[in-house]
């Protein structure tokens, strides 16, 4: 009976000293900015399936009586291949031209079904050049990768996009994604002053 009770003593000083599991609560997890590049090949014009070849089915005379054709043979007449799109891929950037415009998504990941607020910006050092009102995802359990609005970069220098997520405790989680746009000829080198925050906060 003893030593069972120290066997049961044990496993609850056990239990106490080692640290539960953190749960993970919303937390962003990536943002890309991206364009759709095509998908090529050689390929046939055609859509097909099962067995069926690039080439479409005729009969010819393969034989003649008296001048008319009594016997007909199936052939098979390739089409010609040709270089078509057939999907697209995302291609993600890490610098720009301006003038383009490229799409942008986020993600977000928790293990607790709760309503998720976030926001999206984009800065020019410190210079905020666009965001979103705060949006919810209702109840996110577990990922959910979204669309974000496409931007076009009209100034050059060094561009972060960020994803930023508000936490019920107050505490606000961020992911950046930096995408840098080359001064045009001729630019004053001395403008935009570059100074990037450490932690982004709401604006």
């Amino acid at each position: 009976m003893k030593k069972i009770f120290l066997v049961v003593m044990a496993i609850l000083v056990l239990a106490a000293v080692t640290p539960a599991k953190a749960v993970v609560k919303p937390t962003p997890i990536d943002i890309s900015v991206f364009y759709n590049q095509d998908i090529n090949a050689l390929t046939c014009p055609y859509s097909l399936t099962g067995d069926y070849k690039c080439a479409y089915y005729s009969e010819f005379c393969c034989g003649t009586l008296f001048g008319i054709c009594t016997d007909y043979c199936p052939e098979w007449v390739p089409y010609q291949l040709g270089n078509y799109t057939i999907g697209q891929e995302e291609r993600p950037i890490a610098s720009a031209n301006i003038g383009e415009t490229y799409h942008a998504k986020g993600t977000i990941f928790s293990e607790v079904p709760k309503d998720t607020t976030y926001k999206y910006l984009v800065k020019l050092g410190t210079t905020v050049l666009y965001k979103t009102a705060k949006a919810t995802i209702p109840g996110l359990n577990w990922e959910h990768q979204f669309s974000l609005p496409d931007f076009k970069f009209e100034k050059w220098g060094m561009h972060s996009f960020i994803l930023q997520v508000f936490r019920p405790d107050g505490t606000i989680l961020s992911v950046t994604k930096k995408v840098f746009v080359p001064a045009p000829p001729g630019a004053d080198e001395e403008e935009p002053v570059f100074e990037e925050l450490e932690e982004p906060i709401e604006e």
